[in-house]
């Protein structure tokens, strides 16, 4: 009904009272093509105001059309010689100026446009919408200064005009000139409270600034005037991410989903989020679902296998991750997660085999090695960890974790001359490597020797970690070998507050508390240590000796 009202309006506008036939043929066609270009059929309408032309070859305004047409097409060559016709006869027509204007934009002929543009500023009576254009122009290429410029006298017509200062605001955001960037959007928040783009440009800009709780505040008040605000949303979770406010990211996410349920990252972030807060079976449930729409995407099976690993679902984890490996046979994180699955069942010899595979087509990564070598030690089998270890140190013979290791191996052949060397090789490559301290000063103090060094090296070692227990009962033990018996305790029982049930390190408290004369306390400790005997061989024999030695002295 509305597009009848127009028609009728322009026709009567157009059609005088003294018509002839021709003329009305004329107004006809021009109806049409008006109609079929407002609903999209340009070709149709172009014929139209053709014969419209035929019927009227003077008429500047139907070339005018047709050359706003043929450009909407990207004609640009015909809508020039129509444009051209206009302007040879009237080079102001501020129509045909407008449409020269748009084939310069076209063109990418900024320059040229905006000159247009400045040509029909000069006589049209509405500035505000050609020094829009203009402002636009500007802004497109980079002009800021010049777009700001333009913008203001915009204001200066028109002092509440928003979509000027919204201009003014963004370009100002991209100047990093923040505080110009504030003033622009709380303006149109003062013209008009309820325009949600300025709150979403506020909280872009306090999010730029680090003022995070304004940035969220506005944030929140765009989604409360309107909901299916995506980029407010968007930036309100990351926000929340980058404060690790993982909580209020999921609801933020889970509103997401509810309104753009197909989008598959939303459902990708909320898997991880899940996961990392531990909500498995949420997690489970978002990969299960993206996974039904790419059965073969590695990265959200290999997701899958963790979230599998870290619940103890290991034959589900050990099916999926042989999956990966079936697509991807290279697939290094996929073998070293298979691994873990074997090494956390305790089956070592499956878990070395893997290990094996990766070096037959990864023999480049010295952690492989690394991890083939502590598999092999965990099953006593040092002669194959040295072999790994040897291996290591002839690819990588500065890399100070190999160093490490290969000492520990040796240690544990009853090498310590080459175990000595390869700590101290680890140590200068790596002044700050804490385990290599530690070990270096633990094994001389165990053997009584060199313990001022000892002593200094673990010291290192502890401030490097001074919650590390093991490193504290190093120290501890020094200091006992030292004969500083009041070091020596306060060390280990700072130990026992972060380690409570290492066999050997309650095992040294006994023997602290026996020197100080301390027996109660002293068989306390050794029975302590006795629970968890199992994880230090020849323990149980070494502590019971001990025991039956002091029970005489309890009173």
């Amino acid at each position: 009904m509305r597009y009848i009202l127009v028609f009728a309006f322009i026709f009567l506008f157009f059609i005088p009272f003294s018509a002839t036939a021709d003329d009305e043929q004329s107004y006809f066609n021009f109806i049409a093509g008006y109609y079929s270009s407002i609903n999209g059929d340009l070709n149709r309408a172009i014929t139209f105001y053709k014969e419209a032309l035929q019927d009227d070859p003077s008429s500047k305004f139907i070339k005018v059309l047709l050359a706003d047409t043929y450009l909407k097409i990207d004609d640009i060559e015909t809508a020039k010689s129509y444009i051209n016709d206009v302007l040879k006869e009237e080079p102001e027509n501020r129509d045909a100026l407008q449409v020269l204007a748009l084939i310069y934009v076209k063109e990418q002929k900024i320059n040229e446009a905006i000159e247009v543009y400045e040509k029909v500023l000069k006589q049209s009576p509405k500035k505000v919408e050609i020094l829009s254009k203009i402002g636009n122009l500007y802004l497109r290429t980079g002009m800021y200064d010049k777009a700001i410029e333009t913008f203001k006298k915009i204001l200066e017509e028109d002092p509440e005009n928003i979509m000027a200062l919204h201009f003014i605001g963004v370009i100002y955001i991209e100047k990093k000139d923040l505080q110009s960037a504030r003033n622009s959007f709380k303006a149109i928040v003062g013209i008009n409270p309820d325009y949600e783009p300025a709150y979403t440009n506020l909280g872009a800009v306090e999010e730029l600034a680090g003022n995070f709780k304004e940035a969220e505040k506005y944030f929140k008040k765009a989604l409360e005037l309107n909901p299916e605000n995506l980029f407010a949303r968007e930036r309100l979770i990351n926000l929340y991410l980058s404060q690790k406010s993982y909580g209020e990211a999921i609801k933020e996410l889970e509103t997401l989903k509810e309104q753009k349920s197909e989008v598959e990252q939303i459902h990708e972030k909320l898997a991880l989020l899940y996961f990392q807060t531990k909500q498995y079976d949420k997690a489970i449930e978002e990969l299960e679902y993206l996974l039904r729409k790419n059965p073969k995407d590695m990265n959200l099976m290999y997701y899958l296998s963790l979230i599998y690993i870290e619940t103890g679902k290991f034959n589900e984890a050990e099916q999926i991750l042989k999956q990966i490996i079936s697509i991807n046979p290279k697939q290094v994180n996929a073998f070293l997660n298979l691994a873990t699955v074997y090494l956390k069942q305790k089956k070592l010899t499956e878990a070395l085999n893997i290990y094996d595979e990766i070096l037959q087509f990864a023999e480049d990564i010295a952690e492989i090695y690394i991890y083939a070598t502590e598999t092999a030690m965990d099953l006593k089998d040092y002669q194959k960890a040295k072999d790994y270890i040897e291996k290591a140190l002839t690819k990588f013979p500065d890399n100070p974790d190999v160093n490490f290791v290969a000492g520990v191996v040796f240690d544990k052949l009853g090498k310590f001359d080459e175990t000595e060397k390869l700590m101290r090789k680890t140590i200068s490559l790596k002044p700050d490597h804490a385990e290599a301290l530690n070990y270096l000063g633990y094994s001389w103090a165990d053997r009584g020797i060199n313990l001022e060094e000892a002593k200094s090296l673990i010291e290192k070692a502890v401030q490097l970690k001074p919650t590390n227990g093991y490193y504290l009962d190093s120290l501890g033990w020094v200091y006992f070998k030292l004969g500083d018996k009041k070091n020596a305790l306060k060390y280990l029982l700072d130990a026992t507050k972060y380690v409570k049930d290492d066999p050997v390190i309650l095992e040294h408290l006994g023997d602290v508390y026996k020197e100080l004369g301390d027996f109660k306390k002293a068989f306390e400790s050794w029975q302590e240590s006795l629970k968890y005997h199992e994880k230090e061989p020849g323990l149980k024999e070494r502590v019971e000796k001990k025991i039956k030695e002091i029970e005489p002295l309890i009173k």
